[in-house]
């Protein structure tokens, strides 16, 4: 079922289909997710945040604020020696 904000459903659907990601209070490459948060791959949530601010509507305004700017949830990046937790992006 879909919501009233297509353009914010279409954002937080493909975020939610990052394939690279670590579930809440789980272990995959080599790292520990210990958050109540599902960490995503640093470009999801680059996409995330790009979608959500050309959505340009009060919920996506709303939605960007909450997870960019209040919960601020780490994501994954890649490195020269594996993927590691980077600080969540802000300033939504």
């Amino acid at each position: 079922m879909k919501g009233t904000e297509l353009s914010v459903d279409a954002c937080c659907r493909a975020h939610d289909l990052c394939p690279v990601k670590i579930r809440s209070h789980s272990q995959r490459y080599n790292l520990t997710n210990t958050s109540l948060y599902t960490k995503s791959h640093c470009k999801c949530d680059d996409n995330l945040f790009t979608c959500l601010k050309s959505s340009n509507t009060q919920t996506a305004n709303i939605m960007g604020n909450i997870y960019f700017n209040l919960v601020q949830v780490p994501c994954l990046e890649d490195t020269k020696i594996g993927r590691k937790f980077r600080n969540a992006r802000n300033n939504f």
